[in-house]
């Protein structure tokens, strides 16, 4: 874990009060987490061939 158990819950003590039952949701840290890096992409031009007449 990034912080102790007690940290996140000291940190909102310290404007409004923690009382039993409060949710206090924390989320991920950046940098934290099995995300692959994004996809490399590239330009692929298209050619049509036309059958029959040429207009």
């Amino acid at each position: 874990m990034t912080f102790s158990v007690p940290e996140p819950i000291e940190r909102p003590s310290v404007v409004t009060p923690v009382l039993p039952g409060d949710v206090i949701l924390t989320g991920t840290p950046g940098g934290i987490g099995g995300a692959p890096a994004p996809a490399r992409s590239c330009l692929i031009q298209e050619t049509r061939f036309r059958i029959g007449p040429c207009p």
